[in-house]
Order: C-alpha cells, then sequence, then structure tokens
C-alpha cells in the first residue's frame, strides 16, 4: 500500500472522442481497398470534381482515382490522366497525364485515344505530331469515338460532309 502522507495522484477520465457517424469518404476508401469497390470510388471521384450533391474536392477526387486505377480501373486511368493534363487536384503534370491517357487507350479507351490525338496535335504533354495524332484519332475512331471521325477530316483538310468515308477508313486502318 501506499504512504498516505503522499499526495494521491489525479487520474482524470476524458470522454471518449465522438466518433464521427461516417468516416470522411478518402479515408473509408482506403480502409477497405477492395477491389469490387472501383465503381463506387470511380463514382465518388466524379461527384467530387464534378460538385454534384457535394462539395467539390478536387484531391480527393484524384485519390480516390488513384485508388481505383490500382484495382485496375480504365476509366479511372482516363479520368487520372485529364487530370494530370490540367493540374486539378494534383500538380500539373502534362506527360504524366499523356502516360496515363495512353495507358487507358491501350487497354481500349475509345475518350483516352481521342484525347491522346488532341494532346499530339496541339503538343500537349507531348510533341506535336500530326502522323500521331491520326494514329490515336484512327483508333478513336475504330473505338466508335464520334469526335474522332471529325478529328480526322479536319486534319485532312476535308469538310464533315465527307464523314461516312472517313469512318470506313478508320475501320479499315485499324
Amino acid at each position: 500500500m501506499g504512504n498516505p502522507h503522499q499526495e494521491q495522484e489525479k487520474v482524470t477520465h476524458f470522454p471518449p472522442p465522438r466518433q464521427p457517424d461516417r468516416l470522411p469518404l478518402f479515408i473509408s476508401a482506403m480502409t477497405t481497398p477492395a477491389p469490387a469497390d472501383t465503381s463506387e470510388w470511380l463514382r465518388q471521384a466524379k461527384r467530387l470534381l464534378r460538385g454534384r450533391g457535394c462539395t467539390r474536392n478536387y484531391e480527393q477526387a484524384v485519390d480516390l482515382l488513384d485508388l481505383a486505377v490500382r484495382a485496375g480501373d480504365v476509366d479511372a486511368l482516363y479520368l487520372l490522366g485529364k487530370c494530370y493534363l490540367k493540374g486539378i487536384g494534383c500538380p500539373r503534370d502534362p506527360s504524366g497525364g499523356v502516360s496515363c491517357l495512353e495507358r487507358a487507350a491501350l487497354a481500349g479507351h475509345a475518350a483516352a485515344a481521342y484525347r491522346l490525338g488532341e494532346c499530339f496535335r496541339h503538343g500537349q504533354g507531348a510533341p506535336r505530331s500530326s502522323e500521331l495524332a491520326a494514329y490515336w484519332y484512327r483508333k478513336a475512331a475504330a473505338l466508335h469515338h464520334p469526335q474522332a471521325y471529325t478529328a480526322l477530316l479536319a486534319m485532312a483538310g476535308l469538310p464533315s460532309a465527307a464523314l461516312p468515308s472517313a469512318r470506313k477508313i478508320a475501320k479499315t486502318e485499324s
């Protein structure tokens, strides 16, 4: 037993920290990284990017896109590439954006192939190259991206009335 003359240590009991009803979105996503959740991560990331039903939070959106990309989601890879190109929610890295777009396009993402054609056509994140732009536009057209046909016609200097023949060319070259 202790000496009665010594002052007894004061023990202060603090109430337990208040637990939120739900964890913040990116923390809850990071605590349960199951590959089956990629569609939910992508959906939440799109909401955060657009501010639909919530406050825009680009950094959190990029975190969710990164999680979905690591789980193999090609749509998330495309959106992450666009974020890197523009510096939305992350430092601007055009070459990193082109890299993401290329990986998505090679996996069969039509919009990524089209955007990659735009990058090469205008020299954004990649050297300006009409040959590579036409290559990616043809890939996008073969994947039935509607604007790819028009871009091919514009590069060739043809009027948009020639659109049916551009579709045939795109199908034969892919």
